[in-house]
């Protein structure tokens, strides 16, 4: 071996030995190892610039492998779709959420906390919304019809109407309720198809200038026109 070009390390005992350039000396028995190679950045925790652009190199090779390969894919989906896997996963997932919900929970709010994510996040969810949109209302009437959906609709409800706005609701309705026992308002057929079950639409809003401003929609056309009334979701 060369030692020409070489620099002092002591040995622990006092005296000094030569380590080759290039090279790590990894302990006092001059056992040495060659920079430039996975195996020194790994096991040996080398982080010189050489041990990691052979790193960063290697991790470039396999992403462009993953990407132009589409065999990782074929052997997940090979994987998810084997009855046997299907029915440990089945198991296995929700057990493992309930075990970890907190954790799982707080990092997906942080990750949407971000501000640089918002907009993307906000993106992919009316794209997958716009997507399975029949999928997610099916799951959700389900869901709502529950005594688990039926609670937690009451604890809404309770909390809506608990809001200065929700309380001018109830005032609102309860005034129109008395106005027609007291024959001062006529109910109508609705204004848009003609069913005689009807409900009042504060189309003004539900301020006390407006309490009486009402038109008679049946409960579809009284949704459909809320609907028009909202403001568009911000992206």
């Amino acid at each position: 071996m060369n030692y020409s070009n070489t620099r002092s390390r002591g040995s622990g005992d006092g005296r000094p030995h030569q380590v080759p350039l290039g090279r790590l000396c990894y302990n006092i028995n001059m056992a040495t190892f060659k920079h430039g190679v996975l195996s020194t950045y790994t096991y040996y925790r080398c982080r010189c610039k050489r041990c990691r652009k052979a790193m960063a190199d290697y991790d470039a090779k396999r992403a462009a492998y993953r990407a132009s390969h589409a065999f990782h894919k074929i052997r997940h989906d090979a994987y998810i779709t084997n009855p046997v896997i299907k029915a440990r996963l089945a198991v296995y997932r929700p057990a493992y959420y309930h075990a970890n919900k907190d954790r799982i929970l707080a990092q997906s709010r942080s990750k949407y906390r971000i501000p640089s994510n918002k907009a993307h996040y906000a993106v992919k969810h009316l794209e997958y919304y716009v997507k399975n949109k029949r999928k997610i209302l099916a799951r959700t009437h389900k869901y709502q019809k529950t005594t688990k959906g039926k609670a937690l609709a009451a604890i809404r409800r309770a909390k809506f109407y608990s809001t200065v706005e929700g309380k001018l609701r109830v005032k609102a309705r309860a005034a129109v309720g008395a106005a027609v026992l007291s024959r001062k308002l006529l109910k109508l057929p609705c204004r848009v198809c003609g069913n005689p079950k009807v409900e009042a639409h504060h189309w003004k809003g539900y301020g006390a200038k407006h309490i009486y401003d009402v038109v008679w929609l049946c409960r579809k056309c009284h949704m459909l026109e809320h609907k028009k009334q909202k403001r568009p979701r911000r992206v």
